[in-house]
């Protein structure tokens, strides 16, 4: 695993989301979970719909955010969303959800090969942040998929990119501004 500290643009996201338990059903990565047939649905829907993806900044990158909830820890529930950075608001159909990610500070952590499937996130809080001396600001993270990701039949070959926002130095965020 690698990893930097890069400041990042706004992100603006248009996609399909799902709430509750995604493992309910199968655990880890499978595309017989909530967030596999998420991304199913979002790529037959994006293979039908194309014509209207004229605001779509890269058509090679995609992206899963996962927003964490106070009851997450408890229920196993959270939010995924699964979609495409677009340039501008106007011609995004009425099916889709936007989400709009904050800029600032993140910590981006490359995956390569069985790193992407292993049980990451909860090593994030307890050893790759306090590693680099940062905390997150929120409970969300980004993963962006691109040329590099060769798909779960190609997980060996295969990297990822996991942003966590952070605080800023003097611990606050943008909003605390």
């Amino acid at each position: 695993m690698k990893s930097v500290i890069l400041e990042v643009p706004p992100l603006v996201l248009s996609g399909f989301d799902f709430f509750g338990d995604p493992f309910r059903s199968h655990g880890g990565w499978s595309e017989e979970n909530e967030i596999g047939r998420l991304w199913t649905r979002w790529m037959v829907y994006l293979e039908q719909t194309r014509h209207l993806f004229q605001i779509v900044k890269e058509t090679d990158v995609m992206y899963e955010v996962h927003i964490y909830h106070t009851e997450t820890p408890k229920t196993g529930e959270f939010e995924v969303f699964v979609g495409i950075e677009i340039t501008r608001l106007e011609g995004v159909p009425p099916e889709v959800v936007i989400k709009r990610m904050p800029a600032g500070r993140y910590a981006i952590f490359t995956l390569i090969g069985e790193e992407i499937t292993a049980d990451w996130t909860w090593q994030l809080d307890s050893e790759w942040l306090p590693a680099l001396g940062v905390r997150r600001c929120t409970a969300f993270s980004i993963q962006r998929y691109d040329a590099r990701f060769k798909g779960m039949e190609a997980i060996a070959d295969s990297e990822l990119d996991v942003y966590i926002p952070l605080l800023d130095e003097d611990g606050s965020t943008d909003s605390d501004r």
